[in-house]
């Protein structure tokens, strides 16, 4: 999905976070989730773009999506897995089974999934903004016109696909707290079984919430804050002029355990940067 133009260079901290992923990407213990809460404003989703770049310049490279889940299409857990299949398949990551199963599904002449799919209500209305279970049964299967052989549903379709993988990949999903209530739940339940049924795939959630899940995983409940050094390497990384008083005054912000984010306010509000 599209992201805010990121420059890694400028990246400021968070070294315990970084090393933090870092193991998760040796794949080594038994950890294949990370989840991060902290307040607004800290950093989340600019840490979560760190941990994208370190996938681009890891050894070989691992492919990695990040997805910001208050941005997707819909509020459907197929939105979520279509935006998965769509920015890995950028990397080389073939969901075939999947994208076949949902060219079958969201075909005009697709009236329905069938009952016995805990997807649609029993009056095959859609439950995705009533919280209601949407794991599927195992049961339902789809079929194209003139096919004898039954295809699999998107959710089945997409842990198949990543099941059948030969290489790790890195899920990033941002803002879980503005995920639907379906779609939250979809995650909490159902998203885990991938790095069961694949342990090369690794899952980092981030939010203001994080979804509460049984099994091994890692949890970073606050991120580590500024320090002096932190807004020294803020000001000279991105070419600002300061004064030692300037120093001092986003320094005390950062002693104070603001937010980056109104660190970064405070420096634009008083200072230019000379190449702008």
């Amino acid at each position: 999905m599209a992201q805010q133009q990121f420059d890694p260079d400028k990246f400021i901290g968070r070294e315990y976070e970084q090393n933090t992923f870092r193991e998760l990407l040796a794949f080594s213990g038994d950890e294949r989730l990370l989840l991060i809460q902290d307040t607004g404003g800290m950093g989340k989703s600019l840490l979560l773009q760190q941990f994208r770049h370190l996938c681009q310049i890891a050894t070989p490279p691992i492919p990695a999506t990040l997805i910001p889940l208050d941005q997707l299409s819909d509020q459907h857990p197929y939105a979520l897995m279509a935006a998965i299949a769509r920015d890995l398949g950028e990397h080389g990551v073939q969901f075939t089974r999947f994208n076949q199963a949902e060219r079958v599904r969201t075909r005009d002449d697709l009236t329905a999934v069938s009952p016995s799919s805990s997807f649609h209500s029993s009056e095959g209305q859609s439950t995705a903004n009533r919280g209601d279970d949407i794991r599927d049964t195992g049961e339902t299967s789809l079929v194209e016109a003139g096919d004898s052989q039954p295809i699999r549903t998107p959710q089945q379709a997409f842990f198949d696909d990543l099941r059948r993988l030969e290489q790790p990949v890195v899920l990033l999903l941002d803002a879980f707290e503005r995920a639907s209530v379906t779609l939250a739940q979809w995650i909490a339940d159902s998203l885990p079984e991938a790095v069961n049924i694949q342990q090369q795939t690794a899952i980092v959630i981030a939010g203001r919430q994080v979804p509460a899940i049984t099994g091994p995983a890692q949890r970073i409940d606050e991120l580590t804050r500024w320090e002096r050094t932190h807004v020294i390497q803020f000001l000279d990384r991105n070419g600002y002029d300061y004064t030692a008083r300037h120093l001092e005054i986003f320094g005390q912000m950062a002693d104070r355990g603001m937010p980056p984010s109104l660190i970064i306010q405070g420096v634009n509000a008083v200072l230019r940067r000379p190449n702008r």
